[in-house]
């Protein structure tokens, strides 16, 4: 079944088109609108395949309605139908990217070739659509880490602030991602869904219902016909899982045991200072192998990679919002040697600290 809408302010024009196109025996989905502007409500609304458009209407004429649905979805099928047949028209159709032009009165045997030439067009674009569906769908069971998602700094900080369950940071960087997307002119549309895709799955693996809300995100992700649908649907998607992180954070926080919970509490505050394992299970009056099995066991990260994480976050905010050297901010946040902080920072960010402030700045 093909959506076709026919667009004219003469009534009985819109029936004679109508009459050629039932002719096909139900194959098509027919609606009509008397001017432009009614037109494109409707192709805003609902799924349209093929427009049939007169060029002389009130409100908004066929040539700016034409304009309009190439911004909307390029991948819409017009036709322009038209008595005057001037250059002036028909210059004004092509610069517009109309995919076709016919005259009135309007020739039958005419008419039906440019329906069978849409109708495949049509076709081809659903065939597409189905192959990007299935290519998608296959990257959701793609078990292995994508080639591309330690491309550049910008990937890595969307994927770096999952794993750490950063959700300001998260939130951040993937806005940051997609301005990268949009200062480059080289990345398709498949190519930017693949990156969301994996996104999403590392994103729902901080959450309860992790198959069901990332099924959800597959099917809108599929659907986007563009950059700005796209980032447009991520953006508040990103923002409605880290909510729904941190709710599901504080619910857990709630059950950790006493010891553990002390122990975040204390990297919370004093972890400018020369803390460990062992000060730390001291404090809380168990052995220092329990308490970094119990920290695990809670964590799911170990006690001695928490606290480097949460201090590489730390000298992170510092390296964007200050002008402390590199060894003011070792001091600063708890890190002695400035060899094995450059070493860790660069691990956890892939670049240095001072090339990842120059990076900030050039922003």
């Amino acid at each position: 079944m093909y959506s076709i809408l026919i667009v004219d302010d003469s009534n009985v024009e819109r029936r004679g088109i109508r009459r050629l196109l039932e002719k096909y025996n139900g194959c098509f989905n027919i609606t009509e609108a008397c001017d432009g502007e009614e037109a494109f409500e409707q192709i805003c609304k609902n799924d349209i395949d093929i427009v049939f458009t007169d060029v002389r209407m009130p409100i908004v004429d066929g040539i700016k309605l034409l304009k309009m649905i190439k911004e909307h979805d390029g991948s819409i099928q017009t036709v322009i139908i038209s008595a005057y047949n001037d250059f002036e028209y028909t210059s004004k159709a092509i610069e517009n990217k109309a995919d076709h032009y016919i005259l009135k009165p309007i020739d039958v045997d005419t008419f039906n070739k440019v329906l069978v030439s849409v109708i495949e067009a049509v076709d081809r674009k659903r065939s597409c659509e189905s192959q990007e569906k299935e290519i998608i769908r296959n990257l959701v069971d793609f078990s292995e880490e994508a080639d591309f998602v330690y491309e550049n700094r910008a990937y890595r900080d969307v994927f770096n602030a999952i794993v750490e369950k950063d959700t300001l940071r998260i939130v951040r960087s993937t806005e940051d991602l997609f301005a990268n997307f949009r200062s480059s002119k080289s990345m398709s549309v498949l190519y930017v869904k693949q990156i969301c895709v994996e996104i999403s799955k590392r994103l729902c693996k901080l959450i309860k219902d992790e198959k069901k809300e990332l099924n959800n995100i597959l099917n809108e992700i599929v659907l986007k016909k563009n950059y700005e649908e796209i980032e447009t649907y991520m953006l508040e998607m990103v923002r409605v899982l880290t909510d729904k992180v941190l709710k599901e954070n504080e619910t857990d926080e709630v059950q950790l045991s006493a010891p553990v919970k002390t122990a975040l509490e204390i990297v919370r505050k004093r972890f400018q200072e020369d803390i460990s394992l062992e000060s730390i299970a001291e404090e809380v009056a168990l052995s220092s192998k329990y308490f970094g099995q119990l920290f695990k066991k809670e964590m799911n990260v170990g006690f001695v990679k928490y606290l480097t994480h949460y201090r590489l976050e730390r000298a992170e905010k510092l390296l964007n919002g200050t002008s402390m050297n590199i060894n003011d901010i070792c001091r600063q946040i708890g890190i002695q040697d400035p060899s094995y902080f450059c070493f860790v920072f660069k691990k956890k960010y892939g670049e240095s600290p001072d090339r990842y402030r120059k990076k900030a700045g050039d922003k």
